[in-house]
This record gives structure tokens, sequence and C-alpha cells, in this order.
């Protein structure tokens, strides 16, 4: 079965869990969120301080002019929409629709919110929030707080990312931090005065444990690679650092969607039977001249109660062998430990269409080496064993399960415990050379043992499905971070 089919598979089947009642509430709230990571384009906000080029910005993460120039707006959210037209809310709470979009009726209407309803490629994948911060220090920590709970993935403009910025941030919860970029906007202009490298040197002690990147952008320079033909000058954009940026963001949104699919097939293979019944086709009735079928036994209470699946952290029921040994068939995906390759170098054409945020890994030649900090020998190496440890570990508890009987649930956290202790081990010993990568490695590690170990004392009926998630998210980051 093909990765497009199998994720539809899954969106259908979470559907009809939903639908039906199958899931309890805690649950059904929980496949309500997978549905939302796996259909709905990934909310993308521009933060920062005025005049840090964040219309510019958003100009070049949607590949249209959303923000004319010199027309003041208020915060906006640039969605897809099958018509180009914008929601505006006023000062009483009324909405006013502008439609098609004109920047100076937007700003006649003095809106406080605008809603950009667009046709563009762009917005299948993203969605993004412009966020407009007034000039008192309370009414910005209120706006970042407003959009904090509206955002995915974020990305502060800054040209030097100062104390006052620093305070800002450090409002962001960690969930933000740790989907989030730094963006020097108008690099160009701190590369002509000679004060860019040291910047970047500077931010890289300072900011770098607050942001997944920091991404130098001659915003400007990365919009006039854009033709108004549709055409991309690609080394054009290249070297003003977007396409990097592009990259990074378009990575972080391909983890989010394997995570959210992850995630739930380990959820629906935990309501498989219940699911199996209520999606089974209704057989069609035998023809009136054939001897009528027998009825079939009612099933017994005991499984009827077993179809009924509640949230095993509200309802407690023991676990059969049969369901983890089915559960522990995501060892499958981890069986083979491949160094991550990168792919080949398409052909480049002389012109092609305007960037649209497609979901493709970015190659080495996508971005100069001021925006990519290669790893460390010593840590790629690191990363790679990791993979194939894990990939192996998890081979192993499928072929071990079986023998485990009623002892598997507690034999299976005790063993994950133990391998994310061993990742703790092995990278700990590496930490002589100085490598924020490999650092971020160790501390990721730290927490998914840490995690285990609060597992093993709550002693919950799915600890087990949730342990072997977390050996399996512990991969992909390895892996993702090979790729980068």
């Amino acid at each position: 079965m093909s990765a497009a089919r199998s994720e539809q598979d899954i969106c259908a089947a979470l559907d009809k869990g939903i639908q039906t009642g199958i899931f309890p509430d805690p649950v059904a709230e929980q496949a309500k969120l997978y549905l939302m990571h796996l259909r709905d384009p990934v909310r993308l906000s521009v933060m920062g301080l005025p005049g840090t080029g964040k219309s510019t910005l958003t100009n070049f993460l949607t590949g249209a002019s959303v923000v004319p120039e010199g027309i003041r707006l208020p915060s906006l959210w640039v969605v897809r929409g099958e018509r180009n037209r914008a929601i505006c809310t006023l000062r009483d709470g009324t909405e006013e629709v502008i439609e098609p979009i004109d920047a100076g009726e937007i700003a006649a209407c003095a809106p406080v919110f605008v809603r950009l309803e667009m046709r563009l490629p762009a917005l299948d994948k993203i969605s993004v929030l412009e966020v407009v911060m007034g000039p008192e220090i309370s009414d910005r920590r209120r706006a970042l707080g407003w959009a904090a709970r509206r955002t995915d993935i974020a990305i502060w403009c800054s040209q030097a990312f100062d104390h006052e910025e620093q305070e800002l941030w450090s409002t962001m919860p960690d969930r933000i931090k740790d989907h989030a970029f730094l963006v020097i906007s108008k690099a160009d202009e701190l590369a002509s005065s000679g004060i860019l490298q040291d910047r970047l040197a500077d931010l890289g002690a300072t900011a770098a444990e607050d942001f997944q990147g920091i991404y130098p952008i001659a915003t400007l320079q990365a919009l006039d690679a854009r033709a108004p033909d549709g055409s991309v000058d690609k080394a054009k954009l290249t070297s003003s650092g977007g396409r990097a940026l592009i990259g990074a963001i378009l990575r972080i949104v391909e983890q989010g969607r394997q995570s959210a699919l992850d995630n739930a097939g380990i959820l629906l293979r935990q309501y498989q039977d219940a699911l199996s019944r209520a999606i089974a086709p209704t057989p069609a009735p035998p023809p009136a001249a054939a001897t009528p079928m027998p009825e079939p036994d009612p099933e017994p209470e005991a499984d009827e109660e077993k179809s009924k699946t509640l949230d095993p952290r509200t309802r407690r029921r023991p676990r059969q062998k049969s369901d983890l040994r089915m559960l522990l068939r995501i060892a499958d995906q981890v069986q083979v430990a491949q160094p991550v390759e990168e792919p080949a170098p398409e052909p480049e054409p002389e012109d092609e269409p305007a960037p649209e945020i497609e979901v493709a890994a970015e190659t080495k030649e996508d971005a100069s080496p001021s925006n990519v900090v290669e790893l460390h020998p010593e840590t790629r190496e690191a990363f790679e064993k990791a993979v194939g440890y894990l990939a192996n570990k998890g081979q192993e508890l499928a072929e071990e399960l079986p023998k485990m009987g009623p002892a598997a649930p507690k034999w299976i956290i005790d063993e994950t415990i133990e391998i994310a202790n061993e990742l703790v081990d092995q990278l700990g010993m590496l930490g002589m050379h100085d490598d924020p990568a490999l650092a971020k490695a160790a501390e990721m590690s730290f927490d998914a043992a840490d995690l285990l170990q609060l597992m093993q004392i709550e002693k919950e009926d799915n600890a087990a499905v949730e342990a072997l998630a977390v050996l399996l998210q512990m991969k992909r980051e390895f892996e993702s971070r090979l790729a980068a």
C-alpha cells in the first residue's frame, strides 16, 4: 500500500471512530488533533518588533504581495480560500468583507484583525499569521501570548535580537521554541556594513538554544528572485537565504505530519476490533429461494465490552499479548538501519515556477554555508549509530514479545527505558567537542528516558504503546538531523 493511501486510510479510520462514538471523549479529542495535523495547513507565525521586515517575509513565504509596501495593517492571517477576499474584524466586534482584496479599503476601515483568504499554492501547506505588536511592552507580551495559541511554527524577525527581544521571546512556551527559527532580515544591508558575520557569531552563542536555526535572509533579494511571469532565479533565491529557510520549514512540516501519522496509527490499533466491525460492509441478503443462513451466535458480553474500549487513562483493562504483538509491528518500520542519503540533485531548468511550499528535502547546495551548520563528523557517526541501534532494538522487541506472555507490558516498558538510557550514555561520552547538534540530541534522549520513567511509575495500561511511540519518534528525530 502506498504512503499516500496509508495516510488516507488512517484519516478515514479516525473519522469513523469519532463519528460512530467508538472513541471515548478524551481519545476522540486526540483523534481530532491528529486529523487537524494531517489535513490542515501548518500554522506559521511571523513575529518581531516593528520595522524588522515581517511584511516582506510574509510576502515571500506566501509567494504574493499580501502586504503592499507603505500600508499599515493590523495582525493578519493569510489562509487558503476558494476566492480572494478579506474578512476584517472591526473594533465593535463586527466583520466587514472586502472582495476582491484591496489593501487601501482594508486600511480605511481600521480593523483590529484581518483574515485574508487567497488562492495561492503555498497556502496548501501553510497558513501565515503576521503578528503586529504595539509600542508598550505589556501590549507586546499579550500579542505574543495570543499568537502562541495559534502557532505551530514560529519565525522571529530581527536584525540584532537584543535584550528587549530576548526578554519578549523568553515568555514563549517551550512548545513554540522547539519549532522556531530566528531570521536575520535585511542581511544584505548588514553584510554591506561588514557586521553580518560578527552578528551571526554573537547570536550563535546567545540564541542557539531558543531556536531550531538562525537564518540570515536578504528579504528584498529573495522577493526579487521571483519574476512577474512566475519564474524563479534559483541562484538568487539560494544566495538570498530564502531557499534555506523554506527547506527548514518544510522539514518541520513533514516531521509533524509523520509524527501525527505514527501516533494516529498506534491509537487506531488499540481500537482496531471495534473499528473493523464498524467499517465492515453489511452482507447482502441471500436470494429468496436460497436456504436461510443460520443466525450467528451472539458475541459474549466480554467481547462486547472490549469493543467499547475506553481511554486507558480513564478506564483500565488488561492488555492481551496479541494486542501488543500487533502494536510492535511498528518495528517493521525500523528493521533496516540505512544511513540517510541525500537525494541526487535534479537538473535545474533555466526558469521554474515560483517557489511553492512543497514537501521536499533540501540538498546541501540549497543553502549557503552561513545558513547551514554541518554536523561534526563524530556527531554524524553517533547519529548513524543511534539510528541503527534503535532499528535493531525494535526488531529484537518484536522477536522476543511472543515469549513474554502476561508480563509483556512491563517488559516493554523496562526494555524501552534501558534503550533510552543507553542512548543517553552513548551521546554523553561524546561531549568532549562543542557541538550544539550533539547537545540537543543528548537533551532529547535524556527527556525521552525521563518520560519513559514516568510511564513506568504511572503503570497505565497504554504505557507500553506510548513507550513504543517514543522510541519511534526518537529514531525519526535522529534521521531528520542526519538529513538536515
